[in-house]
């Protein structure tokens, strides 16, 4: 228990963008846990899937890969389906941020299909988020806007009913990164929009008020650099 809301409140800290005392706290847990299971010096499950996605913001991608095969591994061994997707899903972003996409394709595919299967709706955007990331991403020979726009929409149908404003907040983000990609690759055939489509800036604009209203500044950056590409 100890170790697990220590956890917690380090992912609540980096969202709101308070990396160093995230850090702090991550570290804490993890001496807790090694006081607690000293044959597992690392955390794992979800506590280690936060930890690697602060890790992963910072650009420690290779201590992320040594970290995520050392979680996936018991996960595997304790079959938790949910602990699976979410390690592949850390396994296809590490990838990605090296430039590897066919390795972060493979990775990320299964991560979407794994949390299907697992029924973990709840951290289904965060698949779908990061493999829309990667198709709309035109340095990857194999990106596909369609269905980065399908992943994206599907994102769209599951957090915005559900009050979901972190994941609508990536949602606006990635849409807007995506119509720029459109703007810039025009699709061969008519692209299937969803019900309300919303222009660039108007992605742009929620984004902001998201991240106002939710206190969600981890995104501040990619949002200012948004502002400044479309002002440009």
């Amino acid at each position: 228990q100890r170790m697990s809301k220590r956890t917690t409140l380090a992912d609540a800290l980096h969202q709101v963008g308070e990396t160093a005392r995230a850090l702090e706290l991550f570290n804490a847990a993890e001496q807790l846990q090694q006081e607690w299971q000293p044959e597992s010096p690392r955390m794992y499950s979800l506590q280690g899937f936060y930890y690697c996605d602060l890790l992963l913001a910072q650009g420690e991608v290779a201590v992320v890969l040594e970290r995520v095969e050392y979680a996936l591994e018991i996960s595997r061994k304790n079959g938790w389906l949910q602990d699976i997707a979410l390690d592949q899903l850390t396994l296809g972003r590490a990838h990605y941020q090296q430039g590897d996409f066919p390795q972060a394709t493979e990775w990320l595919n299964q991560a979407v299909a794994g949390l299907r299967a697992a029924g973990a709706q709840n951290y289904l955007p965060r698949g779908l988020l990061a493999r829309a990331t990667l198709n709309h991403d035109t340095r990857n020979s194999n990106h596909d806007l369609t269905r980065a726009r399908q992943d994206l929409q599907e994102v769209h149908d599951i957090a915005e009913p559900s009050g979901m404003r972190l994941h609508m907040t990536d949602y606006h983000l990635e849409m807007a990164r995506l119509l720029i990609a459109e703007q810039q690759n025009p699709p061969q055939s008519p692209v299937e929009k969803g019900e309300s489509e919303f222009s660039l800036q108007d992605h742009i604009t929620q984004a902001a008020k998201l991240i106002e209203d939710t206190g969600y500044k981890r995104r501040l950056p990619e949002l200012e650099a948004l502002q400044k590409e479309v002002a440009g």
